[in-house]
């Protein structure tokens, strides 16, 4: 009989248990799903907020960029008028054509140059062949005198 109610007792102690949990389940569900509708709340209130920021500010910056667009127009075209009336001062075309002029005619005189210094060590190396020349003719001159020499002497 003891075991009976043991095992009654157990069972009752087990329903209380599980009675329990199933509450504490229950507002543990209840608190996780009001703290995940807080949060989602406060976040789109968040996301509400920096939106208007963004549209605050992206409005100020778009602003100012396009006041800063429009000065850059501005000096683009009173830089334009500055050039204008500078080319009107100086004609930079007939400068230019004038300095092309000059680069022309310097460098046709160094090309003459060059050409006139490629012919000078193209004459100085006939020369010096030539002068080879001599030397190798010098030599086997006094190669033949030497022999005729020896010849000479043998023969006395």
């Amino acid at each position: 009989m003891n075991n009976g109610i043991m095992i009654i007792q157990l069972q009752n102690h087990n329903s209380v248990i599980v009675d329990l949990l199933n509450r504490e389940m229950k507002d543990f569900t209840e608190d996780s799903t009001n703290m995940l509708q807080h949060l989602v709340l406060s976040k789109s209130g968040l996301n509400l907020k920096q939106e208007l920021i963004e549209k605050y500010f992206g409005a100020k910056i778009i602003k100012q960029q396009k006041q800063s667009y429009l000065e850059l127009i501005e000096h683009q075209m009173q830089f334009s008028c500055y050039l204008e009336e500078i080319h009107k001062i100086i004609p930079f075309n007939l400068i230019f054509e004038q300095y092309k002029i000059q680069f022309k005619e310097l460098f046709a005189n160094k090309l003459s140059c060059f050409a006139e210094l490629n012919q000078k060590v193209v004459q100085k190396q006939e020369k010096a062949n030539y002068m080879v020349n001599i030397q190798v003719q010098i030599q086997s001159r006094m190669v033949q005198s030497l022999k005729q020499f020896m010849e000479c002497e043998t023969d006395q």
